[in-house]
């Protein structure tokens, strides 16, 4: 069975700050014999704000691997020991109709920045297709995440066979959430650093967190809410 972990990353200063980041997926996809796929400018369409461009480069990715994880940038692998095998098992086995797996977030969103696939299906590639047709969404401040919505819940065919679910923090856990929700928690697989807008407070972030869990402590939440507010200057002002 092949795996594709696959991130769209475009600008050199975003690229950088997202480093902890593909580093952890880097070191993933060699420890379980998968395929890291960092696609970067050659995907860039011009035309659209970027989020967009990740449309075309999944699409192509798709068709390269048994099992695709589309994977936000802004994400970082906490937990290396839980295996893609084993969520295909928990979402996709005896359910031969399900093409794809996403979820609602931790604060009730749905959202793209996690997907699970089948490789090389014509179901899931409709669905990204059809998404870069909805070109009135082209500024939605959700972007692409907005035009997978409308097209799932507006294709009936495409809608059963992508399964929504819940239970977020099994691939896509957030440090800040709604009271009604769960945070992060040490051992979860994913961090997923949404609505954090500050590149180099989310490579702050990813520094902090992985020395948590090399370390195997928490984080100190009243810190994490500090450096939200006071962004550093530059990346190498990062201690």
């Amino acid at each position: 069975m092949t795996v594709g972990i696959v991130t769209l990353c475009i600008g050199a200063d975003y690229t950088r700050a997202m480093e902890p980041g593909f580093e952890s997926k880097r070191n993933y996809a060699i420890k379980h014999g998968y395929t890291f796929v960092l696609g970067g400018e050659k995907y860039w369409l011009r035309d659209r704000p970027i989020p967009w461009s990740k449309i075309p480069f999944f699409i192509e990715q798709l068709e390269k691997f048994d099992w695709v994880w589309f994977s936000d940038a802004d994400s970082l692998i906490t937990n290396p020991d839980i295996r893609v095998e084993d969520l295909v098992a928990k979402y996709f086995d005896g359910k031969p109709t399900v093409d794809a797996v996403w979820w609602r977030d931790g604060c009730g969103n749905i959202n793209s920045g996690q997907i699970l696939a089948r490789g090389k299906s014509p179901l899931v590639k409709k669905w990204l297709e059809e998404t870069a047709k909805q070109e009135d969404l082209l500024y939605h401040g959700w972007w692409e995440n907005a035009g997978m919505i409308r097209v799932w819940e507006t294709d009936p065919v495409i809608n059963a066979g992508i399964e929504l679910r819940t239970d977020y923090r099994a691939i896509n856990s957030y440090l800040f959430v709604k009271p009604e929700y769960e945070s992060w928690q040490r051992g979860d697989f994913v961090l997923h650093f949404a609505g954090v807008y500050e590149p180099v407070t989310i490579y702050r972030y990813m520094k902090y967190i992985t020395e948590c869990c090399t370390k195997g402590i928490n984080p100190d939440m009243k810190l994490l809410f500090s450096w939200f507010n006071s962004p550093p200057a530059s990346l190498k002002d990062v201690i």
